[in-house]
């Protein structure tokens, strides 16, 4: 018998999952130093319409780059170039 925080669990985790992504990121140049590089890790859409994900700042990377997102298992999408934004707080 499953307890009632197991259930809100599972729906609260049924309407999160589609906005969860993969990404795999290859620098064409680094620019926080150093030449090319690789990143793996994961974000989350913060707005499906302007396409912004949100990630950590080591995977995302400064400089142009390429990105593979997975969508759960079901779905690949290439992008790039890209570039990453990275606010500073004072």
């Amino acid at each position: 018998m499953e307890r009632r925080g197991d259930d809100v669990w599972k729906r609260m985790s049924d309407i999160v999952r589609p906005g969860l992504v993969r990404l795999h990121v290859e620098a064409f140049v680094n620019l926080d130093g150093g030449g090319p590089s690789n990143s793996m890790g994961s974000g989350f859409v913060v707005d499906a319409e302007s396409g912004i994900i949100l990630t950590n700042r080591h995977v995302a990377m400064r400089g142009p780059s390429s990105v593979v997102i997975e969508w759960g298992s079901s779905r690949e999408e290439v992008l790039g170039p890209v570039s990453a934004y990275a606010s500073t707080r004072s």
